[in-house]
This record gives C-alpha cells, sequence and structure tokens, in this order.
C-alpha cells in the first residue's frame, strides 16, 4: 500500500507484481490491450491510500496513473536508478575501506605481537 512516502520504494515492489501478473509488456496492436490496462489500473489504485487515490482517480490508463503519481510522489525511474547505482558505488566503497581497516588492524596485531614476544 503506497502511503505517499517512499514512492521509490512502492515501485520496487509494484513492479515485479505488475510483472508477474504479465502485464508489463504487452503489444500494443493486441485486442489484448484495453483488459492489460484496466488490469494494471486497478492493481495500481488498489495499491494506493485514499489520500494517494485522489492524485489518480480520474485517470482513464495505468499510464497516465502513472504519470500522475510519478509527478506527485516520486523521481523518474532513471533519477531512482542513478541513486541505486551512487549507493551501490558508496556502500562499494565503504566496505573496501572497511577491508583495508581490518588488514591493517590485522598487520599493527601481528606486528605488536612480536614485540611483545621479544619482551
Amino acid at each position: 500500500m503506497f502511503i505517499g512516502v517512499y514512492f521509490d520504494h512502492w515501485v520496487i515492489k509494484i513492479l515485479p507484481f505488475l510483472r508477474a501478473k504479465k502485464l508489463i509488456e504487452y503489444q500494443s496492436n493486441n485486442p489484448y490491450d484495453e483488459v492489460c490496462n484496466a488490469l494494471k489500473l486497478n492493481f495500481i489504485k488498489r495499491a494506493l491510500e485514499e489520500k494517494c487515490l485522489c492524485k489518480v482517480v480520474k485517470a482513464t490508463t495505468s499510464k497516465e496513473a502513472w504519470k500522475l503519481l510519478e509527478a506527485e510522489f516520486g523521481t523518474k525511474r532513471s533519477d531512482m536508478q542513478q541513486q541505486v547505482m551512487s549507493q551501490a558505488k558508496k556502500s562499494a566503497i565503504d566496505m573496501r575501506v572497511d577491508d583495508q581497516d581490518s588488514k591493517r588492524k590485522i598487520e599493527l596485531g601481528e606486528s605488536h605481537s612480536k614485540v611483545d614476544d621479544g619482551c
């Protein structure tokens, strides 16, 4: 349920759900399109709290509803991907720094133990 905060997190949850229902990618010239769109719009609207639902209640297509939600609450997917990538890079750097610090501590511990053994 999307309550109006953490839109990017909700997107991460709703997209796999819609993919599992096979409602994300479909042929635009397929007569099944209207049914897919209606189902997708229904799932999106059902996953919204009342204050968020009022933003998309008049949307007639899932694409229109998605754009309204994105404009009101979130960042564009490319922005979200950039945020995820920058966070992943930061985490990788933090892990390397932690790993280097651990190695230094081990090396220092070994050199101190050699000095202590000699006394």
